[in-house]
C-alpha cells in the first residue's frame, strides 16, 4: 500500500476542521478545496512521470502551456 502524501492529509485535515468548526457554508472552503485538488494532481502526476525518460525541452514546454492556460 502506498505511503500516505502529507500534502493530502494536510489539505483533507484543513477541510474537515474547517467544517467542523465554521459549517458547510465557511467561506475558507472554496479555497481549500481547491488546494486538495491540487494536491490530488500533483501526487498523481508525481507518480505518473516516475518512471518516464527524461522529457525534451520542447515537450517540457508544451507541457506547461497546457497548465498554464487553465
Amino acid at each position: 500500500m502506498p505511503s500516505p502524501n502529507k500534502a493530502i492529509s494536510g489539505a483533507v485535515a484543513r477541510i474537515a476542521t474547517t467544517v467542523a468548526y465554521g459549517g458547510q457554508d465557511d467561506p475558507r472552503l472554496p479555497g481549500l478545496r481547491r488546494d486538495l485538488r491540487a494536491a490530488k494532481l500533483t501526487d498523481y502526476a508525481e507518480r505518473l512521470v516516475a518512471g518516464w525518460p527524461p522529457l525534451t525541452e520542447e515537450q517540457k514546454a508544451k507541457i506547461i502551456a497546457v497548465l498554464q492556460a487553465s
